[in-house]
């Protein structure tokens, strides 16, 4: 049972280094870029936040294709989002349509959804990478609040990028100490497969003294069926048979065979 018991030691071994090479490709790759990525979503929208406009004393404002559009004028400004979505059907990136509230509005076509989309980006930032995804429907007005809902929950989705910030420091932290932490059971491991390499050599210096006896008895068996075939043939002249002692004299037997 020690062998088993050493194998199965050493699988958890090999187990527990695989894990360790996991985590330091964690600590020097995966999570630092994920940790990267989640400060300039933050900044992003920290900015986003603080770009984004009401919709003021004058009421509603957006600009599509060109043409502005008021507060009375909101069902024809829906009516335009979905018109100009028929232009980019079919094209995969998407097409600049017009602004709302500081934000620049792009539409495409998801085609996994098979929806069209949306795209809301800070006019005022000619480098983002944060963008704000709306899926449209079929109303006008509906079409609206779904882009005011989105841009009014953006200090909503800043917590959660700062909460998934702080979970991945946590997570670079926890992989630390469990990169520093050895192999749990690794003395025991030591004491086993030392002591399965003395019986090793224990039963090594046996086996030469099993395979003499071994070649002992089997030469003894040798020489019992030698001195049982040793019987010659008889004498074709005189009729007798001959055959021989264990220390090698013959016996002459007379007689017909």
């Amino acid at each position: 049972d020690l062998d088993i018991s050493v194998a199965k030691l050493r699988v958890l071994e090999a187990d527990h280094r695989s894990q360790q090479y996991r985590l330091q490709d964690d600590l020097v790759k995966r999570i630092p870029q994920n940790i990267e990525a989640a400060k300039k979503r933050i900044a992003g929208l920290e900015q986003d936040c603080r770009s984004v406009s009401d919709t003021g004393p004058q009421g509603f404002s957006m600009t599509v294709s060109g043409k502005s559009y008021t507060e009375k004028e909101k069902s024809e400004a829906g009516a335009a989002i979905l018109e100009s979505c028929k232009t980019v059907q079919g094209i995969k990136n998407t097409a600049r349509i017009g602004e709302y509230r500081g934000f620049e509005m792009a539409v495409g076509f998801n085609t996994i959804k098979q929806v069209f989309e949306l795209k809301l980006k800070n006019s005022g930032l000619s480098h983002t990478v944060v963008s704000h995804t709306v899926e449209l429907g079929e109303s006008e007005t509906g079409n609206i609040r779904r882009i005011d809902n989105v841009l009014e929950d953006l200090p909503l989705g800043l917590n959660v990028e700062r909460d998934t910030l702080a979970r991945l420091q946590k997570q670079m932290e926890n992989a630390k100490t469990e990169l520093e932490r050895p192999f749990s059971r690794a003395q025991e491991l030591k004491e086993k497969t030392e002591r399965l390499a003395q019986l090793d050599i224990l039963l090594n210096m046996d086996e030469p003294r099993e395979q003499e006896e071994q070649q002992e008895k089997q030469q003894e068996n040798t020489t019992k069926e030698q001195q049982k075939s040793r019987t010659a043939e008889a004498n074709p002249k005189t009729g007798e048979r001959v055959t021989f002692n264990a220390d090698g004299g013959t016996v002459k037997l007379t007689g017909e065979v």
